[in-house]
């Protein structure tokens, strides 16, 4: 009995481990997607978007009003930019992505915890905050990046340059030309002139 019980302690530890380590139910990341306000995300990056495309065309402009073939051209862009987003992410591949990352990243636990605490009015409150973080930070990044994108470049395309050059297959050595050996004809030897003969 006495050897039994500590394997029967450890059975019921490494149970209860592998409880706490289970991968979330598809309900509850479900559950934890739309309360993290994940369907949204695909209208504010539209809209960001958006935002960037209309900035660039008042600096193209430089402060005079829009001609209407401005205007028709910027309305065409708008459409075109919105098919192509939905296109390439929609929004439920954009819930679809959250919800393996959610899957693949938290225990069941966690998203329990998650899930109570974004469905007070404080974690809505911060959820929605959340929505525009990425692209605030990504426009942060942009600034610093602006300065040494031109040196980061040349690092990168530098390293790259020696590296490819040092495994460039040697040329074999160059194996001089044999000299020519000039063909004899019938003709060319009969012109030889014979040898004078030996004396006695």
């Amino acid at each position: 009995m006495k050897r039994i019980l500590p394997i029967l302690l450890f059975a019921v530890t490494a149970a209860t481990a592998a409880l706490r380590a289970a991968p979330p139910s598809q309900p509850s990341v479900e559950k934890l997607a739309t309360l993290m306000q994940v369907d949204k995300l695909h209208d504010t990056m539209l809209n960001n978007l958006m935002q960037s495309f209309d900035g660039s065309i008042k600096r193209v402009l430089r402060g005079a009003p829009p001609t209407a073939a401005d205007q028709a051209v910027v309305a065409a862009s708008r459409t075109r930019i919105v098919s192509l987003v939905d296109q390439g992410l929609s929004g439920e591949d954009i819930k679809a992505m959250y919800e393996t990352v959610y899957t693949e990243t938290y225990t069941q636990e966690e998203v329990d915890s998650m899930i109570a605490f974004y469905s007070t009015p404080m974690g809505q409150k911060i959820a929605t905050a959340q929505l525009q973080v990425p692209f605030n930070i990504s426009t942060e990044m942009q600034k610093p990046m602006a300065r040494i994108g031109t040196q980061l470049q040349m690092a990168i395309f530098s390293a790259v340059q020696k590296v490819a050059q040092a495994h460039v297959p040697k040329a074999a050595p160059a194996v001089p030309p044999k000299p020519a050996v000039a063909a004899v004809t019938p003709t060319a030897a009969a012109s030889q002139p014979a040898p004078a003969p030996k004396g006695n």
